[in-house]
């Protein structure tokens, strides 16, 4: 069952330091000739409207990308899970679907399966599985979650994801395949 566009938003996270990349802006790194980013648009382009992009620095070469830009609320580089939370409130109402920036293996069909699961599991927040790891920042956060999500981050300072995603209702969806959901360095060029 396709999705409609307009029942969710995107967020693509390419707000951190990059430090496992040599401080490279990890969303622009060249993967198979393209970059990182790209992969990321590509798989939310087809179930979100709006798409964001969550950019710290290299506004200049993310705004070619005609996608609307949010920086976070300060320059503390606070780590995904309180950077996530911060800009919760600056994004549209809805349900949302996060992807960070450097995970070329992502595609359509696995967006597809996080909407399918949620479907199934209404109020949860659903993430992917893949190789034994879990990657909670490939996930749908329902629009019920959110507050609750930012008020536990903000009441907590909580800063590890999966123990904040043990205070909510949550759901793995396993992938059969293991494809490059994480990558940190160049490669591929």
């Amino acid at each position: 069952m396709a999705a409609n566009r307009q029942q969710y938003i995107g967020l693509i996270l390419a707000g951190g330091r990059g430090t496992r990349a040599g401080g490279a802006d990890k969303g622009l790194l060249q993967y198979e000739g393209r970059a990182l980013i790209e992969y990321s648009i590509d798989a939310l382009h087809p179930f979100c409207d709006p798409i964001f992009i969550n950019c710290n620095r290299s506004q200049e070469q993310y705004a070619q990308y005609g996608l609307p830009l949010i920086g976070d609320p300060d320059d503390s580089f606070p780590g995904p899970l309180r950077a996530l939370a911060q800009l919760l409130p600056s994004l549209p109402a809805g349900n949302l679907i996060t992807l960070p920036c450097d995970t070329p293996g992502i595609t359509e069909q696995h967006i597809q399966q996080l909407i399918d699961a949620s479907r199934q599991q209404p109020g949860a927040w659903v993430y992917i599985s893949a190789g034994g790891r879990d990657h909670p920042l490939h996930a749908l956060l329902p629009a019920e979650l959110i507050p609750a999500l930012i008020e536990h981050v903000n009441a907590t300072g909580e800063v590890r994801l999966m123990r904040a995603l043990a205070h909510f209702p949550h759901v793995s969806v396993e992938l059969a395949e293991d494809p490059a959901l994480n990558l940190n360095r160049p490669q591929g060029g």
